[in-house]
């Protein structure tokens, strides 16, 4: 049914979440050894193997119920049966042949998704192609075929943007101790603010940004508010009880950075000039 699919999926996020910090843990240490796996990683890549597994079957039988509106007519159920295993290895190969299965969820981008579309697309007309040269595509239904690959590509690419939401609605609830604002509302900014969401143990909780372009002011970069310029640094420090400023402004000249440690050693905060990504 649909609601044991949701507590399936449910369940297998929270799973993927628990087993985060280990995983990455492990894989950083390994980082210059690929041969090296933790049975955590192979436990890993097992759920999301079985979960697009059982997201094929979800998606190839509901494609029949939304063509007959509902009810499956009696002689299709043999036809379901019989190509199910088939359907099932051949789209699991365009998954694998893709890279679904070498990348970390909670990093999924655009390149991701295209991957999808292109996993999902080639998994669809090897399906076609098969059944066509073995059965012949007698008693199938070609409409199927058409809703089973849009649904797929919506289930496949939502499970994993959901894995990626999921860790960072418990990482908000999880938040570090050191209220920091960053210094910096460009791209260092956002890619200081996004290590800070994916590394727990940087024990950071991001309350907003400042700069110094007026354009910003009032905008929000991955919810979070640019609150004001370098000139509001001390009363920001003490209305928002900011403990440090990560001043992420790489192109910053001298006597910029200068004016800037200067407002913040005037708020009594500490600072930090992050030269690259966060380490």
């Amino acid at each position: 049914s649909g609601l044991g699919a949701l507590t399936f999926i449910i369940l297998f996020l929270f799973g993927l979440f628990l087993g985060e910090v280990d995983v990455h843990s492990d894989e950083r240490s390994n980082n210059n050894s690929a041969s090296k796996k933790t049975p955590l990683f192979y436990q890993r890549r097992f759920w999301e193997l079985l979960m697009d597994m059982v997201l094929i079957v979800i998606s190839f039988v509901s494609a029949y119920l939304i063509r007959f509106e509902g009810a499956i007519p009696p002689q299709y159920t043999p036809v379901i049966l019989k190509s199910l295993p088939l359907i099932i290895l051949l789209k699991l190969a365009a998954f694998y042949y893709f890279g679904l299965y070498r990348g970390l969820w909670r990093y999924i981008s655009i390149h991701d998704l295209v991957s999808i579309f292109n996993a999902v697309s080639l998994g669809s007309i090897l399906c076609v192609f098969s059944m066509t040269i073995i059965f012949r595509f007698e008693d199938y239904s070609r409409g199927v075929f058409v809703i089973d690959w849009l649904q797929m590509i919506i289930l496949v690419s939502a499970v994993r943007i959901l894995q990626r939401v999921w860790k960072e609605a418990f990482a908000a609830l999880s938040q570090g101790e050191k209220r920091v604002l960053i210094m910096g509302a460009g791209d260092a900014g956002e890619m200081v603010l996004r290590e800070i969401k994916n590394n727990r143990h940087l024990n950071y909780q991001p309350i907003g940004f400042l700069d110094d372009d007026p354009k910003k002011i009032g905008c929000h970069i991955h919810g979070l508010p640019v609150l004001g310029s370098r000139r509001d640094i001390p009363t920001f420090v003490q209305k928002k009880r900011i403990d440090e400023i990560l001043i992420a402004i790489p192109s910053a000249k001298e006597y910029d950075l200068e004016e800037i440690i200067d407002y913040c050693t005037r708020s009594g905060a500490s600072y930090r000039v992050i030269a690259g990504i966060i380490g």
